[in-house]
């Protein structure tokens, strides 16, 4: 659709844009305020598959779930180790988040007494260099049905805008 409209994007791989440290911070945000986002994530999507009929609960995409005190983020995780992606989990602990993969690894990442962010920003970053790599998952055409992927991409944000206000 860019094409058509004379605008040229720049393709950025997936890899780059989250080891940028603007990533990690939307990580970490994303992170501390999960169980409201969870929620609101999930009630958007809830509302896209009932507005457009969608009796499948895996699509567009399936509800973040929940085990006991663990919540499902939108990430994906892997190590040098382990290289298949896993979904991504986090419980509360006090002032810092427990992220765990559901098949044993767990890590600590501490968000601080001050809610300032900036230690877990670091430490995400120290992850990458050990080989721990944190990734979003993308909503793209596949996902939604290329016929109407941007107006449904639209939809689902500003669902997901107008209950978060």
């Amino acid at each position: 659709m860019e094409g058509l409209w004379g605008s040229q994007t720049l393709e950025i791989p997936q890899s780059w844009v989250c080891d940028s440290e603007a990533f990690r911070w939307f990580a970490v945000h994303l992170l501390a305020q999960l169980p409201r986002f969870r929620e609101t994530y999930n009630q958007a999507v809830q509302e896209y598959r009932h507005v457009h009929h969608i009796r499948n609960a895996a699509h567009p995409v399936p509800d973040l779930s929940m085990d006991g005190p663990w919540l499902e983020a939108p990430f994906w995780i892997w190590t040098a180790e382990n290289p298949e992606r896993r979904r991504v989990f986090a419980c509360s602990r006090g002032q810092d988040v427990m992220i765990s993969d559901g098949s044993g690894l767990q890590i600590r990442l501490p968000l601080g007494t001050d809610g300032d962010g900036a230690r877990a920003v670091e430490e995400l970053s120290a992850w990458s260099c050990r080989g721990i790599k944190i990734r979003s998952r993308a909503l793209d055409d596949d996902t939604l049905g290329s016929a109407d992927a941007g107006r449904s991409v639209s939809s689902m944000a500003s669902g997901v805008r107008s209950t978060t206000k």
